[in-house]
């Protein structure tokens, strides 16, 4: 767990330095999400979701066509996907098998957290887009 003072520290960078949209996150929340991301996601996808020195849209040597794991903050596609199917990629894994399953690992509330972690990477254009296309999905 973080202490008191250093949450409080890292929820005031946060606001300072994410543009966050008004969805009525706490920065609590956000804050629990990048912890959670930082510990869990980050080898992969990159700090604060910016991608590995791996160009992601070019092909890994190797058999077949397998791509690094793409950044995940704006400048890639993460903000394409409605929240339920990015919380099904974290709780069942990627389909290649390269991505890991979370289910068992993460509780639904740092799911969550990190999912919200990652709409404050986003754009504000970006997020109302992806929220819209959310409301349109089957439930």
């Amino acid at each position: 767990m973080i202490s008191g003072m250093y949450r409080k520290f890292l929820v005031y960078a946060l606001l300072i330095l994410l543009p966050l949209p008004t969805t009525g996150w706490s920065g609590d929340e956000i804050v629990d999400g990048k912890v959670v991301y930082d510990r869990e996601c980050q080898v992969c996808h990159g700090t604060n979701g910016m991608g590995s020195d791996f160009d992601w849209k070019t092909p890994l040597d190797g058999p077949g066509l397998r791509y690094p794991p793409p950044p995940l903050d704006y400048s890639a596609h993460a903000w394409h996907h409605p929240d339920s199917v990015l919380k099904g990629l974290i709780l069942n894994g990627g389909k290649d098998g390269r991505m890991p399953p979370f289910k068992g690992k993460l509780t639904e509330a740092q799911m969550d957290a990190v999912i919200q972690f990652l709409h404050s990477l986003w754009k504000p254009e970006q997020l109302k887009w992806q929220q819209e296309i959310g409301q349109q999905q089957p439930r």
